[in-house]
């Protein structure tokens, strides 16, 4: 007998992200708020997504939530603009909150009405599964189907027009 083994890449998508700012104890400063919903997690495995909602949202099904360290208001309008940021902050999960660096980019993307280009930013990080404190279940042919170890790349797409809109005036 004859045991491959192989690399194997699951990409899944949500459409249920919503995203704030919350004043800081400054009018200077903001901590970003993204709300991410785990329930319509999309990986085209149904038995997986009910594993991802019930792994990141706990048997309620509540939301995921970034929340991040304060960063002065001028330097989030400069994120817009193209300047890259790394962002720190709380990514709460059933089992307690992570540390998670995102990094923040903004890019001209295909236009959501399919008519020339928008901006986007993107925010991403790589990590692992027992960094976040997730605990791989042993499912699948031959045993698990990740290890605690395994690569996982959160990233999120967010049209600029969108997160300008919530800066204040000024």
């Amino acid at each position: 007998m004859f045991f491959g083994l192989r690399k194997v890449e699951v990409v899944g998508t949500t459409t249920t992200v919503a995203v704030a700012l919350e004043p800081d104890s400054t009018p200077e400063l903001q901590r970003i708020l993204v709300t991410i919903g785990a329930t319509d997690f999309d990986s085209d495995e149904p038995r997986r997504d009910e594993w991802v909602a019930e792994t990141l949202g706990g048997p309620a099904g509540a939301p995921m939530i970034f929340r991040s360290e304060a960063v002065p208001t001028a330097r989030l309008a400069e994120v817009l603009r193209g300047r890259g940021l790394e962002l720190t902050g709380q990514l709460v999960l059933p089992d307690g909150p992570r540390e998670v660096t995102f990094s923040i980019a903004a890019y001209d993307l295909p236009a959501r009405d399919g008519e020339g280009t928008e901006r986007f930013l993107e925010a991403w990080t790589q990590t692992t599964f027992d960094a976040l404190g997730i605990t791989v279940p042993k499912v699948g042919p031959a045993g698990a189907i990740a290890s605690p170890g395994d690569g996982l790349e959160l990233s999120l797409r967010v049209p600029v027009a969108s997160v300008r809109e919530l800066l204040p005036a000024g």
